[in-house]
């Protein structure tokens, strides 16, 4: 987890997980406090978590989305992440983004 800090406070958080347990991609997850959003702070961690993974060793990154978020999608698709799927448990919409 790495947080995301805006003058002293922290704004919000964000992660690539799922090396620990044995994934071969990596998922990204984020959450920003919403006094936060809407200032490019989720923009800015998802091109750092693909810069992590790069040089990391991965050749790719996945997230999943709720289909009704559709700023969130917004973001995820301008960085050139691709909907690769639905989750059967949950229908999250499912994307990958190759390094």
């Amino acid at each position: 987890y790495m947080g995301i800090f805006w003058r002293g406070r922290l704004a919000g958080f964000f992660m690539l997980r799922g090396w620990d347990s044995g994934y071969e991609i990596p998922a990204y997850g984020v959450t920003i406090d919403i006094e936060h959003r809407n200032m490019g702070l989720g923009r800015l961690s998802l091109e750092t978590s693909k810069t992590i993974a790069r040089l990391e060793g991965a050749t790719q990154v996945m997230l999943k989305v709720h289909p009704d978020n559709a700023p969130a999608r917004k973001v995820y698709e301008a960085a050139g992440f691709v909907q690769t799927g639905v989750d059967p448990k949950n229908a999250n919409l499912i994307y990958h983004y190759s390094l």
